[in-house]
């Protein structure tokens, strides 16, 4: 196990105290939170979590904890046992916390992309009523335009914090979606958040 993902593991650990929990909440700014993922470093009680810049497809970028590490596709199809199972999963040594990225087929014009977004909110409310919808974006990232909604799903071992991120290149949708226990949103929530804000177009053709 290496150093950073031995922070992930605190981190998370710290977090689960509720005297820390309540006291470190009103702190997490969101801008600022932005700001530290976009220089590479954010300190949650005192254990520094370094970030990095990862591929997401051929075409975009993202910064993604740095202990995060690439699921084999053997493991990819363990973890997820639909056939619309994601194309590539960043995970953290437990593999309780879940980056994926899905390329699709679906086209969708920018005029549309709302209507369309919000399709895909509903079809999630729809198919899990009991779901907890917690909030939704539409807005420009880095010239990408992109919506998200996060949610909360009950599981069998306990309540799961997913947000969901679709985007467009080409008129072709592509999905990214960050999940982990629901116990550990109060720090992830806004993490997941400041990635997105890094989500930009591979310029220099990095492979």
């Amino acid at each position: 196990m290496t150093e950073q993902e031995k922070r992930i593991i605190k981190m998370n650990q710290e977090m689960q105290k509720t005297s820390l929990k309540e006291k470190y909440e009103k702190e997490l700014v969101q801008e600022e939170i932005n700001e530290k993922v976009k220089s590479g470093e954010v300190v949650f009680w005192d254990t520094a979590l370094l970030m990095k810049e990862k591929l997401f497809g051929e075409h975009h970028m993202m910064m993604i904890p740095e202990g995060f590490r690439k699921l084999q596709l053997e493991f990819i199809k363990r973890k997820y046992p639909n056939e619309n199972r994601p194309q590539l999963v960043y995970t953290d040594a437990t593999t309780r916390i879940n980056i994926a990225f899905s390329k699709t087929d679906h086209e969708a014009s920018l005029s549309g992309f709302k209507t369309f977004f919000y399709n895909v909110l509903n079809t999630v409310r729809k198919a899990q009523p009991n779901v907890q919808m917690l909030t939704d974006v539409i807005k420009k990232v880095n010239q990408i335009n992109l919506g998200y909604f996060d949610f909360v799903t009950p599981s069998f071992d306990g309540d799961v914090y997913n947000l969901m991120v679709i985007f467009l290149h080409k008129e072709r949708v592509n999905f990214l979606t960050i999940n982990c226990p629901s116990e550990l949103s109060h720090v992830w929530q806004p993490l997941s958040y400041g990635m997105v804000e890094t989500l930009q177009l591979n310029q220099g053709g990095r492979k």
